[in-house]
């Protein structure tokens, strides 16, 4: 689908740098800040012959650093600049692409008014064509999963898509994400989707950061499925001296369509009730973990919760230091861990918790019931900031390892569920305690 010219605003008096293709200032011009997607032999055609513009290209697939080193983008791009396929003099006339890229297009205007858009200044011409078709290894792959779906789902068990961490960024893999989703949800019917916070990078203006949140929510909304999760903690767009943050109910209503993220959801027939925790808090002192709102909520949900149930609780942050690195204290962890061990022996509850955040994998058995860490959605892969004990899949651009998220089947008759992988890694099973 040829990209909307429309959907990518003006930043005024903005250029691009020549030297880090980062924006920087530069009088009477406007550039889109978004770079777009284009295919090779799509032309763009100014809407006035005069018009002077310049192009800044990058690349159609991530800069490997970003994929393989700790390294977040500054601008919430992924791609590598190509200065040197870059036209840096003021040109007119059409624009043929002769190869696919991300484009920046400055031009020499004065902007006054707000909501201008590339649409104001160009329009395509010629065959639409694809700026990025789906691999066939999207469709192979929900096969793959759905054959292992119906090889441990029992009737009246309950299926969920889970997925964390997702990052969302100009060049990232959230298009075939959202697309692995979509055709795995034709195979195999699921009763929801779980997704457990980092929407987006939180580097950004808060316009920004709600607009990419709201396309992921849009894509996932279109499933038509049921849809739960939690926030994480770029989420709240504090990230890296962010100074326009989000509050805690401004975030929530954006990620969660509600105003408070500690809820809860009960499936009685198979005695099942979910529960979903805030874990971080950008304006206190200890940033990670739960709050005495939390635990009070907490409480009452444990309280509330039936004799002889099952328990999944999920949240973004871990509820152990020793199974975070950026932190060397969990507030809360003491509380919510033993409200949790308590209730599970007053009540007869099964219980396990499942997070993201690490970017890795891990089974943590040392409380009493298992502690489940889930791998990032996000296009990444190094062994660095990662708990002992944790694994790191090996990603690759352009394979089906590129994408990392699970199916969870969580059975009635029994206290555990299946994590089936979609993408890098393998299938895990686990039993609650």
């Amino acid at each position: 689908m040829r990209s909307e010219l429309k959907q990518f605003p003006m930043e005024a008096g903005c250029g691009v740098d020549g030297q880090s293709g980062l924006l920087c200032p530069l009088q009477s011009a406007a550039v889109n800040f978004e770079p777009m997607q284009i295919a090779a032999g799509e032309q763009l055609f100014p809407l006035k012959p005069d018009l002077e513009y310049q192009v800044a290209m990058y690349s159609p697939e991530p800069d490997p650093q970003y994929i393989y080193t700790y390294s977040y983008p500054p601008e919430a791009n992924l791609t590598a600049f190509y200065p040197d396929k870059s036209v840096f003099q003021w040109k007119t006339g059409p624009c043929l692409f002769s190869e696919p890229a991300y484009v920046r297009i400055i031009v020499r205007a004065d902007i006054q008014a707000d909501g201008v858009t590339l649409a104001d200044y160009f329009r395509w011409e010629g065959e639409e064509k694809s700026a990025g078709p789906l691999p066939r290894w999207i469709d192979e792959e929900a096969e793959r999963v759905a054959r292992r779906v119906q090889q441990c789902r029992r009737p009246d068990d309950l299926v969920f898509f889970l997925l964390t961490d997702i990052h969302y960024t100009t060049g990232c893999n959230w298009s075939c994400t959202a697309a692995s989703l979509s055709a795995t949800k034709q195979c195999i019917s699921p009763d929801g989707i779980i997704q457990l916070g980092d929407i987006t990078d939180g580097l950004l203006p808060t316009i920004w950061t709600q607009r990419y949140a709201g396309r992921v929510l849009a894509d996932i909304k279109s499933l038509g499925l049921p849809f739960f999760g939690c926030l994480g903690n770029h989420d709240r767009n504090f990230f890296r001296g962010n100074t326009q943050g989000l509050s805690l109910k401004a975030c929530s209503q954006l990620c969660l369509g509600r105003d408070d993220p500690d809820y809860y959801t009960d499936y009685p027939e198979q005695r099942l009730r979910t529960i979903f925790l805030d874990s971080f808090d950008p304006e206190r002192r200890e940033r990670y973990g739960f709050s005495v709102k939390t635990l009070r909520h907490l409480l009452e949900m444990l309280d509330e919760t039936p004799y002889g149930w099952r328990l999944l609780l999920f949240s973004h942050v871990p509820p152990l230091a020793r199974l975070h690195v950026w932190s060397n204290t969990i507030l809360g962890s003491e509380d919510a861990i033993g409200l949790i061990n308590r209730f599970r022996r007053k009540r007869n509850l099964a219980v396990a918790w499942v997070h993201g955040h690490n970017h890795a994998e891990q089974v943590f058995n040392g409380t009493g019931f298992p502690i489940a860490s889930l791998g990032c959605s996000k296009l990444e892969a190094f062994p660095e900031y990662k708990p002992p004990g944790s694994v790191t899949r090996m990603r690759r651009w352009g394979e089906p390892s590129q994408e990392l998220w699970d199916v969870m089947v969580f059975h009635v008759h029994g206290s555990d569920f299946d994590l089936i992988r979609y993408g890098a890694g393998a299938d895990r099973y686990i039993r609650m305690k």
